[in-house]
């Protein structure tokens, strides 16, 4: 059986949505959103804990703004639930959803062996659950699957993303204030994250791949095939859908990384699966909007 932590959110959601299409037996755990199967304390305490075989983890429970206003609140829920699965007693393995945030504060193009050194109160804690989920899965003799998305985009229930800012920009025919257009942004469509990981359990790759050679632990990049500026994104949308967008009061930067995602695409291409491009993923949204 697969667990998914945080099944009400954007991610968590669509994963379990795509893993039930594919008739793989799940359950969802949520937080507070009652959208799932089990609230998280019902779950931690049942014996639910010992049949699930893979727990995949899509909680963000910090962000930037979150990390900044109350850094040590930030950080204790992000570990707290992870101190928790760790006490429960559940010894499968994990999928767990970081950040490429990590990276900030390098520049260039970065892979999964790039030294981290974070400039950011979220960055640093993204880095610590990191180290947490790890030191404890070697202890334990768990594996686990680290992914680091950059921007997921896609269908969602708020208007609070990216996306959903740039589309009801350009349907309610207004200028889209941005304060820095000059950064990578390599954006990746929902359904290639939720794919991946149905491939992920299809495939078993805990045990049936070419993964955990040198560790318990595989850590992947995943962003777009192609390196895609921020600019060069806005500037689809102006050019094809008429999107207005001016950088008011431009914030400098202190990082230009790249993030490469060759690693896991090269995982995929091995088990012969492959991917459109982003841009033909962001025609078909667009497809299914209007």
């Amino acid at each position: 059986m697969i667990a998914i932590i945080a099944s009400s959110g954007f991610i968590g959601s669509r994963v379990k949505s795509i893993l039930t299409e594919k008739g793989i037996e799940n359950i969802g755990v949520y937080f507070t959103n009652p959208q799932g199967d089990l609230p998280f304390k019902l779950f931690i305490n049942s014996d639910y804990v010992k049949k699930v075989s893979t727990l995949i983890i899509c909680a963000g429970n910090s962000s930037f703004t979150k990390a900044y206003e109350n850094f040590t609140e930030a950080l204790l829920n992000e570990l707290e639930y992870l101190h928790i699965i760790n006490n429960s007693g559940f010894r499968g393995n994990f999928i767990y959803f970081s950040s490429a945030a990590v990276y900030h504060g390098l520049k260039g193009r970065v892979k999964e062996k790039s030294l981290i050194m974070p400039i950011s109160y979220y960055s640093l804690i993204k880095h610590w659950a990191e180290t947490f989920i790890t030191m404890n899965a070697i202890k334990n003799n768990q594996k686990v699957i680290i992914l680091r998305p950059t921007y997921v985009f896609g269908l969602t229930n708020s208007r609070k993303r990216l996306f959903d800012n740039i589309l009801s920009s350009i349907k309610e025919k207004k200028i889209l204030k941005v304060y820095n257009d000059d950064f990578y942004i390599n954006p990746v469509s929902i359904e290639v994250i939720a794919s991946s990981i149905y491939f992920f359990i299809k495939n078993d790759v805990f045990v049936n791949s070419l993964l955990f050679r040198e560790s318990n632990v595989e850590i992947f990049n995943f962003g777009s095939q192609e390196d895609i500026r921020f600019y060069e994104l806005l500037d689809y949308f102006a050019n094809n859908y008429g999107l207005r967008y001016e950088v008011e009061n431009k914030i400098p930067l202190n990082y230009d990384f790249i993030v490469d995602s060759s690693k896991i695409y090269n995982l995929f291409k091995s088990m012969n699966i492959f991917f459109p491009s982003t841009w033909e993923y962001i025609e078909l949204l667009l497809e299914r909007l209007t």
